[in-house]
């Protein structure tokens, strides 16, 4: 990972403790920079509904980009440049499994069976590598939102592959 992704990930937990963490729930995380957040849940595309032990990531919309900016910086990719954030660059250039999650709308949409097959031992890695770059683990522990998230979310790219299954973004 380039230097500027440490860089940044440091700059972002000083930026979050300045803004404080008031306001937090169990089911966002605590970075509340907008106070009209919304929320994003993603789900095993289950006919019959969601099942109680499936695993059920949340973030606010807020701290999902936050996480899908370090998940692209990541892997060298500058969000602002690619398709559907402002640039041009298709997104059929990124060799990445990350693609799959990077691309995807946030708050409609999913992923196929397939693709969080490819997905999951993907988004482990980075998660387990920026992490690495957390310090003082504020951002990317077990015990932070974006941890708790990131987790919640392999294991259910995880589920859903086991199982056949699609991941509904709401």
């Amino acid at each position: 990972m380039a230097a500027s992704n440490a860089e940044w990930l440091r700059e972002r937990s000083m930026k979050i403790r300045e803004v404080g963490t008031a306001n937090i729930s169990s089911a966002s995380p605590p970075i509340r920079e907008w106070s009209n957040d919304m929320g994003l849940s993603m789900r095993a595309g289950r006919t019959a509904g969601p099942h109680p032990e499936d695993p059920n990531p949340q973030w606010s919309y807020s701290g999902f980009g936050i996480f899908r900016r370090a998940l692209a910086e990541h892997i060298g990719i500058d969000l602002t440049q690619m398709q559907n954030f402002g640039g041009t660059t298709n997104w059929g250039t990124v060799t990445s499994p990350l693609r799959h999650l990077l691309e995807q709308a946030d708050d409609s949409g999913e992923l196929t069976a397939r693709q969080a097959r490819e997905l999951a031992p993907a988004l482990r890695e980075a998660v387990t590598a920026l992490a690495e770059l957390d310090t003082d683990g504020f951002l990317w522990s077990d015990a932070s939102s974006n941890g708790r998230a990131s987790e919640a979310l392999v294991a259910l790219l995880d589920r859903c592959a086991a199982e056949d299954l699609p991941v509904y973004f709401r």
